[in-house]
């Protein structure tokens, strides 16, 4: 299988000598040096059951390799898109729209797909299923009266005197109209497909898988785990309610149940043809079992480290008798009571937790000592470190990428080479993806929708943007390519263009009608000023009469808009040169110009002069923007001038 038994890692080994082994694997390993006989090798022979719980052990007790496949994961887990899979046009938006909120919103597909890859890595399978909603009603056979399942058989009900029997899946209650009491009618109803499908994971260790080596055809039999059994046959109301009626039959019958065919999607991580895994997959992490138990095996001895050897032991003793300046002193511990020693010395620590600038007297001297500490200089922090590496590096994932240390340099390839390693896994998303959409497509009566993953190539990303943006100048790209790159809708920005514009335009209006009000007023308060003015000088009354004659003919003015945009196509030529003054004068022309057109129009030019030269759009904006600043000013100084000075008069 996956892991090699004691006795064929011994005969792959160049002394292999059959008569020299005892039988006892630790005994034998102990004996003889051979590269291939690692405690990590020699293990008893294993089966699949063995794998999934080793791949489970592995997942919930080792949060380095957990961790790093959870970010694996979400590497690859990126927007998920929409198409009409015959490009015919027949698969209107609306319709996609509606994929995308059945599989989006109420299936939660992101979600679906991180726990699926999940148990791939955990199990190196993926069991899962569609379960269709149940709306199961019981109906009165004398009276006729209908009451859901999970009504009737709740606690919270016990007028129902409510009883379930799991031998001929029979389900008796009072009728509270009729009074009846027996067996009421069973069945289901219509739910709405698309508020209430949801999908199933299974447990592979729960399952019988039957396969067929030659056609890949599989059948799976559940065997019911005995916690189901027992809430089936004890009536809890959610079971009852939800669970399929052939499922509670075999329940009753007390038998494993069968599910039809193609009715589990079943995904697996892919096994050499010489292991015979009976149509299993084989987890990821049993490839590394080496590599995970010399790391478990470095993880334990730190814990060992750090629980006896990280923090000393203080120890206090009576001295020792010397002889001092000539006068021998005689050993505390023969003339001193050590039950007493023993107390003051607890009494001088426990004071000084409490106190800790406490002084603290005895009348003989002490010895104090440090035992133990060096757990520092024992604890292997770059062994740990290297087989974390090892082991990440032998389940085919790059340690930076757990540790978030991609270099510049190295990310690009990096990258590439993780992308085309694990190209199993948006292979599996995509997988799922359409078997979702194939599931209920027949149930809700829709077109046949498109859906995959959006690759994630995270090394090409930036090289490829500026390729298309360069591509969509020269017209050989649509620009909804490149939203689609960015994961933008084309028809939401161009909607969303079309409202700024809307709002602009409304602001503008607004604007120029607070501005024409405030006019309005100063030119009614200037007539009255020039009236009373003219009323107090009547040499003032007297004015020039217009000339008389006739009218001349005046040669029709030529467009300035045009003239302008003319202007502003020289620009950039080989054959006009420009400086940065001429471009500045132009602009400010324009700006004049522009700032009166209708804002449609107004916003027409702008983008024709940026497809043209970017830098002169920019600099007739701010001009136009500048120029409508000033005009507000002086628009609202002269308005406050004018009521001044009317207030004066």
């Amino acid at each position: 299988m996956g892991i090699l038994s004691y006795h064929s890692a011994w005969a792959a080994g160049p002394q292999a000598k059959p008569d020299q082994l005892s039988g006892d694997p630790v005994r034998d390993f102990a004996r003889f040096s051979s590269p291939w006989m690692s405690k990590g090798v020699v293990s008893g022979n294993v089966n699949i059951r063995q794998m999934f719980d080793f791949g489970e052990m592995l997942w919930t007790f080792d949060p380095t390799f957990r961790q790093a496949m959870k970010r694996l994961i979400g590497y690859f887990l990126t927007e998920i898109e929409f198409y009409d899979p015959k490009h015919s046009g027949d698969l209107k938006e609306e319709d996609i729209n509606s994929y995308r909120e059945v599989l989006l919103d109420q299936l939660k597909a992101k979600t679906v797909l991180y726990t699926a890859l999940c148990n791939l890595f955990t199990s190196g399978n993926i069991l899962m299923s569609m379960l269709p909603p149940i709306l199961r009603r019981m109906q009165c056979p004398k009276c006729k009266i209908i009451h859901p399942v999970d009504v009737a058989a709740s606690p919270d009900n016990p007028e129902f005197r409510f009883k379930y029997y799991a031998k001929g899946t029979r389900f008796e209650a009072t009728c509270l109209q009729c009074g009846f009491r027996g067996a009421w009618v069973v069945y289901n109803m219509k739910a709405d497909y698309r508020r209430n499908v949801i999908v199933q994971f299974w447990n592979p260790k729960e399952f019988i898988l039957h396969h067929d080596p030659f056609t890949d055809r599989r059948l799976f039999t559940w065997r019911i785990p005995s916690f189901i059994r027992k809430r089936v046959q004890d009536g809890d109301p959610l079971l009852l309610s939800s669970m399929p009626m052939t499922l509670l039959q075999a329940i009753g019958e007390e038998k494993d149940y069968r599910f039809n065919d193609k009715t589990i999607l079943h995904l697996r991580e892919p096994a050499l043809v010489t292991q015979n895994t009976g149509g299993w997959g084989i987890p990821e992490s049993v490839y590394s079992y080496g590599m995970s138990r010399y790391v478990f095996g470095l993880r334990k001895m730190n814990e060992i480290l750090a629980e006896d050897y990280m923090i000393p032991v203080r120890v206090c003793s009576p001295s020792k008798a010397s002889d001092n300046g000539g006068y021998a002193t005689t050993d505390t511990g023969w003339t001193t009571d050590m039950v007493d020693w023993n107390r003051q010395i607890r009494n001088i620590f426990t004071q000084h937790r409490l106190d800790p600038a406490s002084v603290h007297t005895i009348g003989f001297p002490i010895e104090y000592q440090i035992l133990g500490g060096e757990g520092k200089s024992l604890v292997p922090g770059e062994l740990l470190i290297q087989g974390e590496d090892m082991q990440l590096n032998a389940s085919g994932l790059p340690s930076q990428l757990y540790r978030g240390d991609l270099t510049v340099q190295t990310a690009s390839m990096a990258a590439r080479l993780l992308e085309s390693h694990w190209q199993f896994i948006p292979d599996v998303m995509n997988t799922i993806l359409a078997w979702k959409v194939l599931q209920i497509t027949p149930e809700l009566g829709w077109k046949p929708c498109g859906v995959r993953i959006q690759p994630s190539k995270f090394a090409d990303n930036m090289e490829q943007l500026m390729l298309l943006l360069q591509m969509v100048e020269s017209g050989a790209v649509a620009q909804s390519t490149v939203l689609n790159k960015l994961g933008l809708d084309k028809s939401e920005e161009a909607r969303k263009q079309v409202d700024e514009a809307m709002f602009e335009a409304e602001l503008e209006a607004k604007q120029q009608q607070e501005i024409d009000k405030l006019m309005a007023g100063s030119s009614a308060l200037q007539q009255a000023v020039d009236a009373q003015r003219m009323a107090m000088d009547p040499a003032a009354q007297q004015g020039a009469a217009p000339p008389a004659g006739g009218t001349s003919a005046v040669p029709p003015a030529a467009d300035p808009v045009a003239e302008i945009m003319a202007r502003i196509e020289q620009f950039g030529s080989p054959d006009t040169p420009t400086t940065s003054q001429e471009m500045i004068a132009v602009a400010q022309e324009a700006a004049a110009i522009f700032i009166n057109l209708p804002e449609i129009e107004k916003r027409q030019k702008l983008r024709e002069i940026e497809s043209k030269n970017k830098t002169m759009k920019e600099l007739i904006t701010s001009m136009m923007t500048e120029t409508r600043e000033a005009q507000n000013k002086q628009f609202i100084a002269q308005g406050q001038q004018m009521m001044q000075q009317g207030g004066m008069m």
